[in-house]
């Protein structure tokens, strides 16, 4: 694959032959101080690939965008992804995207190294891949992004063979001498003299002062070449034209970022079939953040939730959806809250008709007591109270389907009542939830030291959220959760720190751990 991206000047022949680079062959590093045309030389090379629809249909591109300069571009159709510095998460997509699909190429490739292939049966060749990471500079010197220096020294290393290429755009060569190893095609627009020894390795006279004007290696030699401009008319109208004429064949690989707030009004821009696929018991609660996929809750197959998070981030908004869509799904549902003095579930005492509101411990055990859902009255003493205990003979047969919310710092406390309730009589009825019909929501879970208490209550649940950064609280906070057995470290490397509406969803049972953006309510 050639594209013609300028002319070059040839004294020795005295011609100026068309500039061709070929990505296949090897990757790219463009230099050049601001406002010099390393940005107009990467649109030029995404114009020149989709003026080919025999090579854009064959061509998936990921721009990490640093310089906050591609735009419009990014709508192109062989672009799968274009994200800017600002979610860290976002970066990893690309990432992990990059490292499965160039697996799946080698596997595909069966030993053959792409260019090879591609010059003899470019039909046998799967989809060609291309990094493009506009400003450099600015991706080292982040230190969210310091981890990921080794993942892109194994992209530009192994890339090439197994059909990924690299192009980077960097005003200098400050901190890229490690990488340069790698790229055996340079460009390099305006910029200090001494630079120009630095990148081709040979005394280079400098270039004329023009926009995209710059120097080049071909074939071990060094050429001044003029850059072409992506569009010879109306830029603006003439990308809006050619995003147009390659609409017409999709690409399925595009990925959409997380920009503001998840809502079920938008949820279609970023997974197309999100709501059709949704099953009768199934409460979607947001998208993963890789493949977009559907997260949904099963509240038939999940009879005891926990939920555990910062404040601030969005744990009421989940609550909020999943009372509302049981509510709407369900008649005669009952919903028993569990509040304290913090009043955090108030607003949901108006959502529904049948719903008790109580504000202390005591008063859950004695209205489950006295509501049939498995236990006996307890006897009170001068000096403490007796707990009870639950009893089948006392279980009403016509008891609704009950929710019930439990939000109550006393709740994970070692008082008697506190600790009965959670070690025995709560297990045992989340035991039963499936027949008895009742769904169990720990809407803001707390730390509870007591292992007596701890264990048995970890054990009762089956889905978990966190609205937190995983690593940093399975190493502390949730070190006695049901994420206690993780690995901190590994989760801090797999995972990107969460910004407000990101959390994840845990399935305990199924052993599965996905990151999300929740929906807003």
């Amino acid at each position: 694959m050639e594209i013609a991206m300028g002319i070059y000047d040839a004294p020795q022949i005295q011609q100026q032959p068309i500039l061709y680079l070929n990505p296949f062959k090897s990757n790219i590093a463009v230099f050049g101080g601001p406002m010099t045309g390393k940005t107009t030389f990467i649109k030029a090379y995404l114009v020149r690939i989709h003026e080919k629809k025999e090579l854009a249909s064959h061509e998936n591109i990921y721009i990490i965008d640093f310089g906050g300069n591609m735009g419009e571009y990014s709508r192109l159709e062989s672009v799968c992804a274009c994200f800017d510095n600002s979610n860290e998460e976002n970066i990893k997509r690309i990432f992990k995207t990059l490292e499965r699909r160039m697996d799946d190429n080698a596997k595909k490739l069966e030993s053959n190294n792409y260019y090879s292939l591609y010059t003899k049966d470019p039909s046998r060749c799967p989809t060609h891949l291309t990094l493009i990471i506009e400003n450099l500079n600015a991706f080292l010197a982040d230190e969210r992004y310091a981890s990921y220096q080794e993942r892109l020294m194994k992209l530009c290393r192994d890339g090439l063979s197994k059909g990924l290429s690299v192009i980077v755009t960097a005003n200098d060569v400050t901190g890229t001498n490690r990488l340069m190893a790698n790229f055996g095609q340079q460009v390099a627009f305006e910029m200090p003299s001494d630079n120009y020894f630095e990148i081709f390795n040979t005394k280079v006279n400098k270039p004329m002062k023009l926009p995209g004007r710059g120097i080049v290696n071909i074939d071990s030699a060094v050429y001044e070449f003029q850059c072409f401009v992506p569009f010879a008319g109306n830029e603006e109208v003439d990308l809006r034209t050619l995003i147009s004429e390659c609409s017409t064949v999709k690409n399925q690989n595009k990925m959409a970022a997380f920009n503001g707030d998840l809502t079920f009004d938008n949820v279609s821009k970023f997974s197309e079939n999100a709501m059709s696929i949704i099953q009768r018991d199934d409460i979607l609660v947001g998208l993963d953040y890789y493949e977009h996929k559907p997260v949904c809750l099963n509240v038939r197959d999940s009879r005891s939730i926990a939920i555990y998070g910062k404040r601030q981030f969005g744990k009421s908004n989940l609550l909020r959806i999943i009372v509302r869509t049981i509510l709407k799904a369900n008649r005669g549902v009952r919903f028993v809250y569990l509040d304290d003095g913090r009043k955090q579930l108030e607003e949901f005492q108006n959502i529904g008709s049948d719903n008790v509101y109580l504000t202390n411990v005591e008063s859950l055990r004695d209205y489950l007591t006295e509501n049939g859902y498995g236990g006996k009255r307890s006897v009170r003493t001068a000096k403490a109270t007796v707990p009870p205990k639950p009893v089948d003979s006392v279980i009403s047969d016509d008891t609704p389907y009950t929710v019930f919310v439990l939000q109550s710092k006393a709740l994970y406390q070692s008082s008697v009542d506190a600790t009965y309730l959670m070690r025995e009589w709560i297990p045992e009825m989340i035991g039963n939830a499936e027949s008895r019909n009742y769904l169990f929501i720990f809407s803001d879970v707390r730390n509870i030291s007591a292992p007596e208490v701890r264990i048995p209550f970890n054990n009762s649940i089956s889905v978990a959220f966190v609205l937190d950064n995983i690593g940093e609280f399975v190493g502390d906070k949730g070190s006695k959760s049901v994420f206690g057995e993780m690995d901190s470290r590994e989760l801090k490397a797999e995972y990107a720190k969460c910004s407000v509406g990101d959390g994840y969803y845990y399935d305990v049972e199924a052993d599965v751990l996905e990151k999300l953006r929740f929906i807003k309510s």
